[in-house]
């Protein structure tokens, strides 16, 4: 019977065994191994398939020890603690913000483009005319709803 835990163990170290990769080194792939593992079971394959292919995905231990050692061993860990905190503190600033302001240029874009298109609004046009004409116009409006709704710091001044 598979176990998930066994599997793993033998994965960290056989990738170790080659001797590139750092205990942090393996405990941030293995996040990876994992996040591949659960999105192919729950695609429907079976643990042990699922395993054997994120393991695919990851590539064969050696490779992944070999580019390992290519990086020097202080990069590799600024790099990956620093760009969770960017990607993650710029993710959750806007996400509202753009959500609404690509609903906004959908809500606009949408009805002026059948108007255009179907409408003769602005005399004939063809549907590539059409589709840019209303692309433009809700991307306007996107980018405006999105400027009027960023949200300002105590001291008046933008966040970013």
């Amino acid at each position: 019977m598979f176990s998930l835990n066994e599997a793993i163990t033998r994965w960290k170290n056989k990738t170790l065994s080659y001797g590139k990769c750092s205990d942090e080194d393996l405990d941030e792939l293995e996040s990876h191994l994992l996040e591949h593992f659960e999105e192919l079971r729950d695609s429907g394959l079976s643990e042990e398939e699922a395993f054997s292919q994120a393991i695919t995905r990851m590539g064969a231990p050696e490779d992944v020890s070999r580019e390992f050692s290519k990086i020097p061993q202080t990069l590799r860990i600024k790099n990956i603690k620093t760009k969770k905190t960017n990607i993650v503190s710029r993710l959750e600033g806007l996400s509202t913000e753009l959500k609404n302001s690509f609903g906004m240029g959908a809500f606009v874009g949408v009805p002026y483009f059948l108007l255009i298109y179907f409408g003769q609004m602005f005399g004939p046009m063809d549907l590539i005319g059409s589709v840019g004409t209303a692309f433009g116009c809700s991307f306007g409006v996107a980018m405006c709803s999105y400027v009027l709704t960023r949200k300002k710091a105590p001291d008046g001044a933008l966040k970013t």
